[in-house]
């Protein structure tokens, strides 16, 4: 017997109110009204609202689904709308424009206006050009190409410095914090099926998917890096029973596993190096 995927029931309903204004904005992305800053507005707000969980099961799959575009296109427009509202914004006529100037730090962007609009007016190409002009002068003036810059050390939770062998797994935190929100979405659009009557299933069934999603949160939770090892501190972790070759502990293992007094020794002894 085949089961149901969460993805293959019906999408809900949005409320009268919020569907009209779900209708409008879609409105104003299909007949490209009022320009591209009415457009980048209108997806913006749908992708806040999640307005779009109730056509499609993605932003994604909605935007290709509604407006037959990518959602790497969508989001280039977001941003192009964000880049006209900015303090340049006024110099900023055309989506095109406004898609260059966001490959720009912020604070370069008068000065690259300023460069763009010297041979006339300004056009995505000339302010292309005009970045290009900069990162190269910028390189040149580089005493040496080949020396590596002094970063300043990163420092955990704990507000101790990360060893360096370490750093790939403090930087992970971000990937497991997007596979943990993942798994919240998936909780929650699965409590809004059983709870709008579209789960197929049994409450049985209900309870032991709410409890999987909740036990995988956790576990995820659990791998989340949170502080330098108490017992290797991060150096040579390989032969290091406690964080099996990380250098990093989670932070209920930070909570459960080192004595007090080894907490303690470690504060004084690491604390004060970054001070």
């Amino acid at each position: 017997m085949s089961t149901k995927r969460i993805t293959d029931l019906p999408l809900p309903s949005l409320p009268p109110e919020e569907q009209a204004r779900h209708d409008y904005l879609c409105g104003i992305v299909d007949n490209q009204l009022s320009g591209f800053i009415a457009m980048a507005d209108a997806l913006a707000e749908i992708q806040e609202s999640r307005s779009y969980r109730y056509e499609a099961n993605s932003f994604s799959s909605f935007c290709f689904q509604r407006f037959k575009v990518s959602r790497a296109h969508a989001y280039r427009l977001i941003t192009a709308g964000t880049i006209k509202k900015s303090p340049v914004g006024d110099q900023i006529t055309n989506e095109g424009q406004a898609r260059a100037l966001a490959q720009v730090p912020e604070a370069d962007r008068e000065q690259i206006l300023e460069m763009a609009s010297a041979a006339g007016p300004v056009t995505a190409a000339s302010i292309e050009s005009a970045h290009a002009t900069i990162v190269e002068n910028a390189s040149q003036t580089l005493p040496d190409r080949t020396s590596k810059p002094i970063l300043a050390p990163e420092i955990d939770s704990e507000g101790f410095e990360i060893p360096e062998g370490s750093l790939p797994y403090w930087h992970r935190r971000s990937h497991i914090k997007e596979l943990m929100q993942t798994v919240s979405d998936v909780k929650r659009d699965v409590k809004a099926a059983f709870e709008g009557k579209e789960w197929v299933g049994t409450l049985s069934n209900y309870q032991s998917c709410m409890t999987a999603l909740s036990n995988a949160h956790n576990c995820l939770k659990f791998c989340m890096p949170y502080t330098v090892c108490t017992s290797c501190n991060g150096v040579r972790p390989q032969k290091c029973t406690h964080c099996r070759g990380a250098g990093m502990l989670s932070e209920q293992m930070w909570k459960i596993t080192p004595p007090e007094e080894l907490k303690a020794f470690r504060a004084k002894n690491l604390k004060a190096k970054v001070v």
